[in-house]
């Protein structure tokens, strides 16, 4: 895993840098958002740019419960997904 420094960003982060930090796919990390798994600053507005703390996010990258957790919302994000195209 890439080494992140962080004062190669600042204390906020939008969903560029979270995608960057947490080295995941930018849609994966508006989905983490959208269903609670991931706690943007200031709440959630629709349309609007979410932000994160720099730090939460570093923490998150080493926490191997909340990634299980992650790739296991993934998994059946696309389940459900691939499930309603065949139907």
């Amino acid at each position: 895993m890439k080494k992140i420094d962080i004062g190669e960003y600042g204390a906020i982060s939008g969903d560029p840098e979270a995608s960057e930090i947490l080295q995941a796919h930018l849609d994966w990390v508006e989905l983490w958002e959208k269903k609670g798994h991931l706690r943007s600053l200031g709440g959630r507005t629709k349309g609007c740019q979410r932000y994160y703390s720099t730090k939460y996010l570093l923490g998150l990258r080493d926490d191997e419960e909340w990634l299980d957790k992650a790739i296991r919302l993934m998994r059946q994000h696309f389940k459900d997904k691939n499930g309603r195209r065949e139907s």
